[in-house]
């Protein structure tokens, strides 16, 4: 599996952050309380839902969002030469969970038990 791009609106501490992996070692350096952790476990969030979470549902929107403002995790990789696309979610007060699946260009998954059967 090779990571393409991780984008994150309202996860954990990241009002909107997008970041584009190179080919190759990844080192991801910064100080105490940055976010290094946030971006592993919003990768992992992304493949494998609340069980990959450190907190529950309700310690995974960030802190100054407004209420009922959408987390959002897409997840862009390659694994056996096909391109996936993958978007997990959390919307409204109650924070329903969603979550889609494309690969090679095709949905594949559209929901979060779609997604977790084929991930």
């Amino acid at each position: 599996m090779r990571l393409v791009s991780l984008s994150l609106k309202n996860y954990r501490r990241f009002k909107e952050a997008f970041i584009e992996f190179p080919d190759g070692v990844i080192g991801i350096v910064g100080l105490n309380g940055a976010g290094k952790s946030t971006l592993i476990e919003a990768i992992a969030w992304a493949l494998y839902g609340s069980i990959a979470a450190r907190t529950d549902k309700e310690g995974i929107r960030r802190t100054n969002a407004p209420l009922g403002s959408a987390v959002e995790v897409t997840l862009e990789f390659e694994l056996g030469g096909t391109a996936f696309k993958l978007l997990r979610t959390l919307r409204g007060s109650g924070q329903s969970g969603d979550a889609r699946l494309w690969g090679g260009g095709k949905l594949i998954a559209d929901s979060v038990r779609g997604v977790d059967q084929e991930v």
